[in-house]
């Protein structure tokens, strides 16, 4: 940069407005090209229902011995709506934007009816009261609703229905609980909320089979 700035103090005007438009061209050109070469894309943030871009390349700038995402998530078994979220939350600049797209999650819920908010649908072991129903259609398909009477424990519930809804018991059974700490959400939560993200899971994984 000191370079071309001592460079420009010689050049006429015209001269340093073609110097600087050629810089941007080479940056831009460079960007690009890492993004090409790492397959690498944008994470939205959903705040307030408003999409913030938070993430840049997914695998660019790994040093050597890194595991990239994309590795990781594959090891976590991670259905396709789930890793959407995950990277969502991953992207975060810090653990209150995390807390905020859990806030976001619970204020999209569709609450559970009445009729619904019973023992055997109750999330055992959470701090708040958590409950989870389970279909499956024709084809397999599971389909979850969740609900809690609490925003919080809402927003995670929330994020368990958007993540495995639409997809076979051996899919979401097959899904690593690792990914909470993946995703950065255990660094959010209190522990006992931890727990009960956890147990969350664990139902709707056990319900997923019953269907």
């Amino acid at each position: 940069r000191l370079i071309f700035l001592n460079l420009a103090g010689r050049m006429g005007a015209t001269d340093t407005r073609r110097a600087w438009r050629g810089t941007l061209w080479v940056a831009m050109a460079t960007f690009v090209g890492m993004m090409l070469v790492n397959r690498g894309r944008f994470v939205g943030l959903s705040v307030g229902g408003r999409q913030m871009k938070v993430g840049g390349l997914r695998n660019a700038m790994v040093r050597p011995g890194m595991r990239t995402y994309a590795s990781v998530e594959s090891s976590l078994n991670l259905t396709p709506n789930l890793e959407k979220e995950v990277l969502r939350l991953k992207m975060a600049p810090d653990n209150t934007m995390r807390h905020q797209q859990l806030l976001f999650y619970a204020k999209q819920n569709e609450p559970l009816a009445r009729e619904f908010l019973r023992a055997e649908n109750k999330v055992p072991g959470c701090l708040s009261s958590v409950w989870v129903v389970a279909k499956k259609d024709e084809n397999g398909k599971v389909y979850f609703r969740g609900d809690s009477d609490a925003l919080i424990t809402k927003g995670l519930v929330s994020l368990l229905v958007k993540g495995l809804s639409g997809y076979t018991a051996e899919e979401i059974i097959a899904v690593k609980p690792e990914f909470i700490k993946f995703a950065g959400i255990s660094g959010s939560l209190t522990p006992g909320r931890n727990n009960g993200f956890l147990n969350m899971l664990n139902t709707m994984k056990r319900k997923a089979a019953e269907v």
